[in-house]
């Protein structure tokens, strides 16, 4: 989330949005606000993600089943919509939306790792002169700073942690993810005896 918010350099100001309401997202969202962005909006399609967001004091938390993401960001953020848009869901639909609704000259960041060929519409991405960005991995200054944001309670992590489990019952974690994906943030596998 560190390295996916440095990647735009300094956001203090900023109006962000973040698609994807999932653990990384809601670090997203956080660490964005933690580095001064003026305002953050985040959506999922689930309630319980964005219920979550909210937990973690996301300024504004959409579920978009309900309300469309371009009505949103612009009754969010006015005219001049989000300075940047993090796509954290990595799916067609969220790149999708990201390029069609993000103003002429703004930025996108795709976080998300896609399962496979993506379809977006580059023809729009171009017209509107969108720059194009991707994140995918850290470097030592961002754990840094990730360590300080948590220290400094800028990014809540205990609203992510949907349970633990001890290390001889990893399995026993797996088949708990897997059978309540919808309600899951983070399980935490535990090493000590």
């Amino acid at each position: 989330a560190v390295h996916a918010v440095r990647r735009m350099g300094d956001v203090r100001g900023m109006k962000i949005a973040v698609l994807g309401a999932g653990p990384i997202g809601i670090l997203v969202a956080q660490t964005a606000k933690g580095a001064g962005a003026e305002s953050v909006l985040i959506t999922d399609v689930s309630d319980f993600r964005v219920q979550k967001a909210k937990e973690c004091g996301i300024d504004h938390c959409i579920n978009t089943k309900n309300k469309d993401f371009g009505e949103a960001m612009l009754e969010t953020f006015g005219p001049d919509k989000a300075d940047v848009i993090y796509d954290c869901a990595g799916n067609d639909l969220s790149i999708g939306q990201a390029i069609r609704y993000a103003r002429k000259g703004s930025s996108i960041v795709l976080v998300a790792v896609f399962a496979g060929m993506a379809q977006a519409d580059l023809a729009v991405l171009n017209d509107h002169e969108l720059d194009l960005n991707t994140s995918m991995m850290y470097r030592e200054e961002d754990y840094t700073e990730a360590i300080e944001l948590v220290k400094s309670k800028k990014v809540a992590l205990r609203p992510l942690i949907s349970g633990h489990f001890a290390f001889r019952e990893y399995q026993a974690a797996y088949e708990y993810i897997d059978a309540n994906r919808e309600k899951t943030m983070k399980i935490l596998i535990d090493v000590h005896p």
